[in-house]
This record gives C-alpha cells, structure tokens and sequence, in this order.
C-alpha cells in the first residue's frame, strides 16, 4: 500500500491545481468580458501600437499566466509566509491589469482618475510585501526589529495609497482640473507625488 500522507499530499495538489485553473479561466473570462463590453476600439493583439491601450492583449493573456505563476509557487515555495506574500502580489498585479483595461475606454472623468489612482495600490504594495519577504528569507522577520520595519513598511504604504486615492479631494499628489480637457495630460506633480516616488526608491535598499 502507497504512503496515506503522500496520497493526501497528492490529493491536495490536485484539488488546488483545479481552483488554480477555475482561477485563471475566470480571470480570462473576466478580461474579455471587460474588453467586450466596455466601450473601446478594437484591441490589437498582436500588433505593435502607439497607443496607451495598444497591448490590451497582452495584458488579457497575462491574466492566466499570473494564475499559473501563483499555482507554481503554491506548489514550489516550501514556507508559508513567503508563499502566501508571493500569491497576493500575483493577485496585486493581475488586479493593476484589470484596472489598466478598464481605466482606457472608461468615458467618466472621475472614474478615469479613479482608476489612474489605483495604479498605485500595487505599486506600493508590493514593494511592502517584497520586503517582507526579504526579512523573512534573512529570519529577520521575528525579530523587534524586522517587525518594526515590516508594520513601517505598511503603514507607509497604505497612508501614501490613502493620499492617492483621495487625491480628487486634495490634489497633495496630483493637480489638474477637469474643466481642462486634457487634464490627465496636464498634471502636475504635487509635494505628496515626490514622498511615493522617494517610498518607490526607499523600500528596496
């Protein structure tokens, strides 16, 4: 008879191979569905373009390939942590791809900026995670210090994402008016806009 735990180990891979494939057809069908529904000229797939929304095909066939990404380290990160970190900046990147299709053929002034604004969720997000996964591969994590510079490392990202997201409230980061036609190309960038980028550059070292 095989090993009961090797059969339930492959048990288990099996079943999250299913929810990991349902995933990712269900990110592909929600992609499509977004580039079908919303109006927009139609995507080249596989042409070069000039255009912001020219590699809206790309960006819907990345949406799978993020879900086996997630799957492959499901199954090949052996700690816990790291993994589950990894995963959510899988889910963080396949969102900024559904916001960029979105955020194109979108007719709204406000939900264009809105959705310009949640660009920056998982810019600075993942950043925070990535670091918290360099603390844990240094066994850093643990420590006083590591768990300090990880509660610093979000707390900083989710008050600078705070800031973006309310932008239209203050314009700290960005300022333009929507009286202005061209507004989303005649911005300027405010005091708030150089504390993310100096954040972008921050948590890495």
């Amino acid at each position: 008879m095989g090993n009961p735990e090797q059969h339930t180990q492959s048990i288990s891979k099996r079943r999250v191979l299913i929810v990991a494939a349902c995933i990712a057809a269900a990110t592909f069908a929600l992609l499509i569905c977004a580039e079908i529904f919303l109006p927009s000229k139609p995507p080249s797939f596989f042409g070069l373009g000039f255009g912001p929304s020219s590699t809206t095909g790309f960006m819907v066939l990345l949406g799978p390939a993020l879900a086996a990404w997630a799957f492959s380290i499901y199954v090949r990160c052996p700690d816990t942590t790291i993994r589950n970190q990894l995963i959510a900046i899988a889910a963080l990147l396949a969102f900024w791809l559904l916001d960029v299709i979105v955020k194109y053929p979108m007719k709204s002034d406000l939900g264009t900026s809105i959705c310009w604004y949640l660009y920056y969720v998982p810019m600075l997000f993942i950043p925070a995670l990535a670091f918290t996964c360099a603390l844990r591969a240094a066994g850093f994590d643990t420590t006083k210090a590591g768990k300090t510079a990880r509660s610093i490392a979000f707390a900083g990202s989710a008050l600078l994402a705070l800031f973006v997201l309310t932008n239209n409230l203050h314009h700290a980061v960005f300022s333009f008016s929507f009286d202005d036609p061209g507004w989303s190309g005649n911005y300027r960038y405010e005091w708030c806009y150089w504390l993310v980028a100096g954040w972008f550059v921050l948590l890495p070292l």
